[in-house]
């Protein structure tokens, strides 16, 4: 009896350091989880590894303007030991875009949505780089259409898109946004060496003694000009293109508005649509199990140890016993 007691305290006392193992593990894991939210100064999520905090970027952004971030950064990154959020600012505002947009829109009063897009471009200081109007003739019944090419300054670029689509009904539009920063610098840096090099002919040229040294000079200085001129230019269109959004309108006058045409789904479609999605859904789905699958490793493998020592040793304390008792029936028979 004193042996099977010792063997059920023996249980006990496994069984109760697996529970404070776990709740160990358990605890260390939450810990780690409220370190990294004090750290990062936002909520993180375990399934997405994102930060609630984010930078909000605008649809038309300024590239001249000051990118507000919605997070706080520690003074160690001003220290040198992290990114400098001063040097990403000035790298997000030397990028140079060219942004360009068109729309189409109809409206049943011509004359006053002409108006008021005049209007609209004082507003904004833009200006009509070209336009076009056609219909209205005496004796004709056909509708009138203008089709204008406005240019806007980049910083009222957002506002003016934005109120466009109240002069009339937008029924298409669009966006073909260029980023020519590699192209931009690229022509900046040969300007430069370009003018270095004029300056070295300029010296050569008034320290030259020969009659043939001074015609090569010459002829040089004047290739390297041009190619001064031709990259000023480039650059100067640039900063045109650049500085002044581009915004193609096109105005039709309409008795009715066009309405959208629905086509329906044919069987084919359903089906190839429906077992589309549901393959997504279903690659979605094991993603996520994969996740948190890695994200729980260490947990898993901590708890199937702990299981195979409590198992392990609830087996031993069975047996135990068992050969315990046999070998009582064996020494009982001998008795007898």
């Amino acid at each position: 009896m004193s042996m099977l007691k010792n063997q059920k305290l023996s249980v006990l006392f496994c069984v109760l350091l697996a529970g404070v193992l776990l709740l160990s593990s358990c605890g260390s894991s939450v810990n780690h989880e409220a370190l990294k939210n004090t750290d990062d100064g936002a909520a993180y999520d375990i399934m997405t590894q994102s930060s609630s905090s984010y930078v909000s970027q605008p649809k038309f952004a300024d590239p001249e303007a000051k990118i507000m971030y919605d997070y706080e950064y520690s003074a160690d990154q001003e220290n040198g030991t992290g990114v400098s959020l001063t040097t990403v600012l000035e790298e997000q505002s030397d990028r140079k875009i060219i942004y360009n947009s068109w729309a189409e829109v109809e409206t049943k009063e011509y004359d006053k949505t002409i108006s008021a897009l005049k209007t609209l471009c004082a507003k904004y200081s833009a200006y009509f780089e070209s336009s076009d109007s056609y219909g209205g003739n005496i004796g004709s019944s056909t509708e009138r259409r203008s089709n204008f090419s406005i240019r806007i300054p980049v910083e009222n670029y957002p506002e003016f898109v934005n109120e466009v689509s109240g002069i009339g009904t937008v029924i298409s539009s669009g966006e073909n946004n260029r980023d020519v920063t590699e192209q931009y610098y690229d022509t900046e840096a040969r300007l430069e060496s370009a003018k270095l090099r004029e300056e070295r002919v300029l010296v050569l040229l008034a320290n030259a003694g020969s009659l043939d040294d001074i015609l090569a000079l010459e002829r040089e200085l004047s290739d390297i000009r041009y190619e001064i001129e031709s990259l000023t230019g480039s650059l100067r269109k640039y900063d045109s293109l650049i500085s002044y959004a581009t915004f193609t309108l096109s105005v039709n006058e309409v008795i009715e508005y066009t309405k959208p045409v629905v086509v329906p789904l044919t069987f084919g479609e359903k089906v190839a649509q429906s077992f589309s999605s549901g393959l997504e859904s279903f690659i979605e789905g094991w993603q996520g199990f994969v996740i948190v699958l890695t994200y729980n490793v260490f947990n898993i493998i901590t708890f199937a140890v702990i299981s195979l020592v409590i198992v392990t040793v609830i087996i031993l304390a069975v047996r135990k016993p068992k050969k315990a008792r046999k070998q009582d029936v064996i020494e009982e028979k001998k008795e007898e």
